[in-house]
C-alpha cells in the first residue's frame, strides 16, 4: 500500500483489497476466541490502518458474516480441541 492511500489500489477498493479480507477481518476474531494476540497495531500500523478503512466501508459491512456468529463458532472450535 502506498503511503497516503486508503486502499491497495488508491482511494477505491479493488481486487487486492478483496483478496486480503482475511487479514482485515478474521485474525481479530480468532485471536479473541483463542485469547491470544498475533497482530498488534504497534507491529503492523499500516495494515491496521488499511483494515480500519476497509472494514468501515458500507459495502464491506453489508457483505461480511456477522462478527458475533464467527466469534461463537471459533470459540466452540477452540474449546472442542482442548477437550479432546
Amino acid at each position: 500500500m502506498v503511503s497516503g492511500q486508503k486502499f491497495f489500489g488508491g482511494d477505491n477498493i479493488n481486487l487486492v483489497d478483496i483478496a486480503a479480507v482475511y487479514i482485515a477481518y478474521w485474525p481479530e476474531i480468532v485471536e479473541e476466541a483463542k485469547e491470544i494476540k498475533f497482530f498488534t497495531r504497534d507491529k503492523f500500523p499500516k495494515v491496521s490502518e488499511w483494515a480500519d478503512n476497509f472494514l468501515n466501508c458500507q459495502v464491506v459491512k453489508e457483505t461480511l458474516p456477522p462478527r458475533a456468529q464467527l466469534l461463537a463458532y471459533f470459540k466452540k472450535r477452540h474449546e472442542a480441541r482442548h477437550k479432546a
